[in-house]
């Protein structure tokens, strides 16, 4: 009984492994992108803000998110680095990353909560509005880099749009108030789904990868024996 349990429970963890390295696998191969696609984003805000916050407050917020994207740059370069003295892809690599990877992204999700903080409510309408777009922007750009690792997903996207869904939805200063916050709670939910729907294809098409290594494995046992 314990060996047919074991033998059932065996591929659902080595599924989970794979799911989790070629997550990593993914973020890294991103890097890069995410690095530049930040970066843009950064710069946007600051020049569409820039008129309305103090000088002082917006640098600080530069500053940060400048040290974040360097600090990222060169954690990035440390893997490559790694991963070139032994001409390939280890997985024993790619797992060792995954706090490194944790922390910047609880960083940069603190950083969004600064955005909110610094950025809500100052400027036109227009403003809020732009503001609103980027970091909805941000999460659904970000599923196909996080949505294999659900946990990941859900801590940035409630550490970006939460605090602005909450502001919207205590805010009486702006007309229909809740039924934005209502509508911007509803798109993030879209998206999470569509995250859920990413890991579960992510999934299935590992487990039939090692499922046709299985096969394969036994043809050849077989073939040798005869």
């Amino acid at each position: 009984m314990r060996h047919e349990f074991n033998a059932d429970v065996q591929p659902l963890i080595e599924i989970k492994s794979q799911v989790n390295v070629q997550h990593l696998r993914g973020v890294y191969a991103q890097v890069p992108t995410i690095l530049i696609g930040n970066t843009v984003t950064v710069i946007a805000l600051a020049i569409i803000f820039w008129p309305w916050v103090t000088t002082q407050a917006m640098q600080w917020w530069i500053g940060c998110a400048t040290a974040l994207t360097v600090w990222r740059y060169l954690q990035y370069r440390y893997t490559h680095n790694r991963l070139q003295s032994i001409n390939g892809v280890s997985n024993a690599v790619m797992l060792s990353s995954s706090f490194q990877w944790r922390l910047f992204l609880v960083l940069q999700g603190l950083l969004w909560v600064g955005a909110t903080t610094l950025f809500y409510g100052v400027g036109t309408p227009l403003h809020l509005t732009a503001l609103l777009l980027i970091q909805f922007g941000l999460c659904v750009g970000a599923v196909h880099v996080l949505a294999s690792a659900p946990s990941d997903f859900a801590l940035f996207v409630a550490l970006v749009l939460g605090p602005v869904i909450v502001r919207l939805a205590v805010d009486s200063q702006y007309a229909f108030h809740w039924q934005l916050a209502m509508v911007l709670t509803i798109l993030t939910v879209v998206a999470v789904f569509i995250g859920l729907g990413f890991r579960r294809s992510l999934t299935a098409t590992i487990q039939m990868h090692l499922e046709t290594e299985r096969v394969a494995a036994k043809l050849r046992t077989e073939m040798a024996v005869a």
